[in-house]
């Protein structure tokens, strides 16, 4: 496979895998708009680093770790429903400080850490995103392999950049009491998102 294609099929993957309004992306939101941009790429990062930590497993080792991941699927799906749950019903509770300073948060990169982690579905995403773009062949090189999860990992990079750019830019337009309701909505859609999880089949 040509590498410059390689690279431009991982970037869309990365794009791809970070799109959907999940409940990361409405923790993102809520981080920029209540501390800031900065704060906010600390949460994006945290999906970053799952993105990257899925897309590697999927094009290194495909059958063997979706094998486990049939086998113990019920036990993903229950932890990590009641782990969403719990980030949900913070961010709910979350008390705003107007004062609080835009900076990078571990606190906030290991909340959307275990949020990415918990979701299992997250990694089928990837799976597929991978089988579709042609990543299954086996005369993928080593070299192609880690070219493909390093351009993911840039495609993750672009999409959160702009997407806490432009929250950013329509934080000027949102008074506290805005964000506060937003937390709560941000909040109980998280909660809801992990009980889902949870009684899904």
């Amino acid at each position: 496979m040509h590498l410059f294609l390689i690279i431009l099929k991982g970037i869309f993957i990365g794009i791809c895998s970070s799109a959907p309004l999940g409940p990361i992306a409405i923790f993102v939101m809520q981080n920029t708009l209540g501390k800031g941009r900065k704060a906010g790429m600390s949460a994006a990062m945290g999906s970053s680093v799952v993105d990257t930590l899925f897309a590697a497993i999927a094009v290194f080792s495909l059958s063997l770790v979706q094998g486990l991941i049939d086998q113990h699927y019920q036990t993903i799906k229950y932890v990590g429903g009641a782990v969403v749950i719990i980030l949900g019903v913070s961010m709910a509770f979350y008390k705003h400080k107007p004062d609080r300073a835009n900076k990078i948060s571990a606190t906030d990169f290991a909340k959307s850490l275990v949020m990415g982690l918990s979701n299992p579905g997250a990694f089928a995403v990837m799976l597929a995103l991978f089988a579709v773009f042609g990543f299954g062949s086996e005369d993928i090189t080593l070299f192609e392999k880690i070219l493909s999860v390093v351009s993911v990992c840039v495609g993750t990079l672009v999409y959160w950049n702009l997407f806490t750019w432009l929250i950013s830019k329509a934080k000027g337009r949102i008074n506290v009491k805005n964000i506060v309701r937003i937390n709560r909505i941000a909040g109980v859609a998280v909660a809801l998102f992990g009980l889902y999880l949870i009684i899904y089949p």
